[in-house]
């Protein structure tokens, strides 16, 4: 009978843990503002509309909590470098004294650098500017360890985001022409827990799609999607349709791949690769 209850609570005990992870349970240390609370249970896209009517002309940064696999990496200051071991951020300004958005480091603690929890979602947030064209001008990955500084902005919390519509909203951001903007969003979209995010990347490795858009989508393929992301570049990579010059770049996508077979592929792009070009960067990233 023990035991039947401990698995009841267990079974309960998991279905809560996915509730909040739908339903935005966490939000991020922020210090010099507060949070305001909103839900966006009818909708991600009507969910910012809202917020950007009602904060007028005044910027303000927007959040939610998204699911994504175990991890123990921080994403922190100077673009969410991955930082690992002992490497570690107090925490970052989401305004900076270089200009918006610099996110230079600010002084915190997070506990032991060389020890840090494993979190299985993390901090989407936009910096909204309402009187531009678009209004997002600046979006960021955080670690739930990474303190933000809202040097006195308004920072809207959105709960109820799912991942489908978290990936939609993203993928808007992507195809919005902001250079900038669409490495951020795409590793946004990589960092999601959810079966259609191999698919929606890959769809932006399509031919059709303008090279530096290609390159990206590839590179957060092989890097953060796992077995999936690398058969993906990997059938790209030994493509004779494609460029030379998007092949070369994919010898270093192939070399930044956790799949133990990917550095195998570099040898053989190396060896037999009919490009000089892409032979010798795949000589290099050896």
């Amino acid at each position: 009978m023990k035991h039947a209850i401990k698995a009841i609570v267990a079974v309960m005990m998991l279905a809560l843990a996915g509730v909040a992870q739908t339903t935005g349970a966490h939000a991020p240390q922020i210090t010099n503002g507060t949070l305001q609370k909103r839900s966006a249970a009818s909708g991600l896209d009507a969910a910012i509309a809202a917020a950007i009517k009602e904060q007028g002309n005044k910027t303000f940064w927007i959040g939610y909590e998204v699911a994504t696999k175990l991890s123990d990496r921080m994403m922190c200051c100077f673009n969410s470098i991955n930082y690992a071991g002992k490497q570690c951020c107090g925490g970052c300004r989401l305004e900076g004294e270089h200009g918006a958005g610099f996110n230079g480091t600010i002084n915190g603690t997070t506990g032991d650098c060389a020890d840090r929890p494993e979190y299985n979602y993390f901090f989407v947030m936009a910096r909204v500017v309402p009187a531009d064209t678009p209004p997002v001008a600046k979006i960021r990955s955080f670690s739930p360890d990474c303190q933000l500084d809202a040097v006195n902005l308004p920072v809207i919390w959105l709960t109820d985001v799912s991942a489908p519509q978290s990936i939609a909203w993203l993928k808007q951001q992507v195809t919005r022409g902001d250079k900038k903007a669409d490495d951020s969003a795409l590793h946004a979209i990589a960092l999601h827990e959810h079966p259609s995010v191999d698919s929606v990347l890959e769809e932006m490795t399509a031919a059709s799609n303008v090279e530096r858009l290609r390159k990206q989508a590839a590179f957060w393929l092989g890097l953060e999607r796992g077995r999936r992301g690398y058969e993906i570049v990997r059938k790209l990579a030994f493509n004779p349709q494609e460029s030379d010059r998007f092949r070369e770049h994919l010898t270093f996508v192939l070399s930044q791949s956790h799949e133990k077979e990917a550095m195998e592929d570099v040898i053989r792009m190396a060896r037999t690769d009919t490009s000089e070009r892409v032979r010798g960067q795949a000589l290099f990233w050896l």
